[in-house]
């Protein structure tokens, strides 16, 4: 098997990453969500609610739940998190599906907030993939790793904090009962300040750093396990 077709195959064996925001942990639970955005309204009546009350972010939402790439397709699952207490989502690559899963404790906005992100994060499953093959072809180490993905995940709040405030006007009473809306407002605008304020305001901060790691270490495992079956007799005779 050639070097290039090492993550599909890694992939497949792994069956699954479930993502916790922009961090990664194997998971082989079995994929729960088939639903669309209308699935997500009728789960969640009350975030439904203002999003019918805010059309623009409405159809915002629309338009991007079908704008993955590859092919892939996005499904919401009503199911809490489960490596998260927020909001996770989840890349299937050996069936081109992303899975959203979003906190019902989350308050009805948090919970839009939320969604936009993952759903940001599923658009950009590429760039997650694309490291993931870095960090098994061993040109990223532990460190970059953990650092590339912050990086994508930056991008994608910086995505959520110019979308949410201009599509989801809030009263001050109403923002006052957010949080993760609070947090996106107040994101700096530069990855490093980024950092320091994350590690001063959210406890996913490190939680994602832990998770991240652990991905690696994951990768690097099936990494050297097919490594270990390129040099094996039978490894030998397939290629």
């Amino acid at each position: 098997m050639k070097r290039h077709s090492v993550l599909a195959h890694v992939l497949a064996m792994i069956g699954s990453l479930f993502l916790v925001g922009c961090t990664s942990v194997g998971d082989r639970a079995g994929i729960s969500g088939t639903g669309s955005l209308g699935t997500f309204i009728a789960d969640r009546p009350e975030a439904g609610d203002l999003l019918r009350h805010h059309p623009p972010l409405r159809d915002w939402f629309r338009r991007e739940w079908e704008r993955i790439p590859d092919g892939y397709r996005v499904a919401w699952s009503n199911k809490q998190p489960e490596h998260n207490p927020s909001a996770e989502f989840g890349i299937f690559s050996d069936r081109h599906l992303t899975v959203i899963r979003i906190s019902a404790k989350l308050s009805p906005p948090d919970q839009l907030v939320a969604l936009c992100f993952e759903l940001c994060n599923a658009q950009a499953h590429t760039k997650y993939e694309a490291l993931w093959s870095r960090a098994m072809s061993k040109t990223l180490s532990r460190d970059e790793f953990v650092e590339q993905v912050g990086i994508v995940e930056y991008g994608i709040v910086l995505r959520v904090k110019e979308c949410i405030p201009r599509l989801l006007p809030l009263s001050s009473s109403q923002v006052a009962m957010t949080s993760l809306y609070c947090d996106i407002a107040d994101v700096p605008v530069d990855f490093q300040a980024y950092k320091e304020w994350s590690r001063s305001h959210s406890a996913n901060y490190r939680i994602d750093q832990e998770s991240n790691a652990a991905q690696y270490d994951e990768l690097m495992k099936w990494a050297a396990l097919h490594d270990d079956n390129e040099h094996s007799p039978v490894g030998a005779a397939e290629r």
